[in-house]
């Protein structure tokens, strides 16, 4: 639903202009309750006069862009409101703005490309806040899936030293080895399985039958 904030549009002819085009109209009577409205609603589009009470247009339209920095924006001027409407380009980002009388055809149409540019703008948005989601779960899935890599070759690492460490020692006993040789090779496979700097084998002998 594509809705416009007016503040400040007592002109019945201009909300007919708009109401005709189906566009639902958010009215304001002041600057002041036009920063309000912005502030409870997601508005497309503000369309505000630069004469009104309180706030003038130029200021209104800048502080609008601070609470809804992604609205279109025109404004309505006098012809001696040269100034104004140069002041609102400047700080309020206006995007177009018509000198009073406004040509009906021509405001329709701006309207109606301000608003196809903010669907544009807010699809690229969403489209953006999408990749940018999809990129940080695709990197916490990386993380996941380096860290299970990691921990199975390591099991796998100790699998094959385990492996290679057993065929050590079968090769060993079927030769004829001293007692010591045998207990130093199952020392050294042993650090080597654990992937210890050295292991140290202790034989307890037995006294009195225990």
């Amino acid at each position: 639903l594509r809705r416009l904030a007016a503040p400040e549009l007592p002109d019945s002819a201009l909300r007919r202009l708009l109401s005709r085009e189906g566009y639902r109209i958010l009215a304001a009577s002041s600057g002041t309750e036009g920063l309000e409205l912005l502030r409870t609603n997601a508005v497309s589009l503000i369309i505000s006069d630069q004469r009104m009470p309180v706030v003038i247009g130029a200021e209104f339209l800048a502080r609008a862009r601070l609470v809804s920095p992604y609205s279109m924006r025109i404004m309505l001027t006098g012809y001696s409101e040269v100034e104004a409407a140069a002041q609102a380009i400047n700080e309020g980002g206006i995007h177009f703005y018509f000198s009073k009388p406004w040509d009906d055809g021509q405001l329709r149409l701006a309207v109606r490309q301000l608003l196809d540019r903010f669907e544009l703008e807010e699809r690229n948005r969403e489209l953006a806040e999408e990749l940018f989601q999809k990129n940080e779960a695709l990197q916490a899935l990386n993380v996941e899936l380096e860290e299970r890599v990691r921990e199975r070759t390591q099991a796998l690492s100790f699998k094959v030293r385990e492996l290679e460490g057993r065929d050590r020692i079968a090769q060993h006993l079927l030769t004829m080895h001293t007692l010591e040789e045998t207990l130093r090779l199952v020392a050294e496979v042993i650090s080597e399985v654990l992937g210890l700097d050295r292991a140290i084998i202790y034989l307890h002998e037995e006294v009195g039958g225990m």
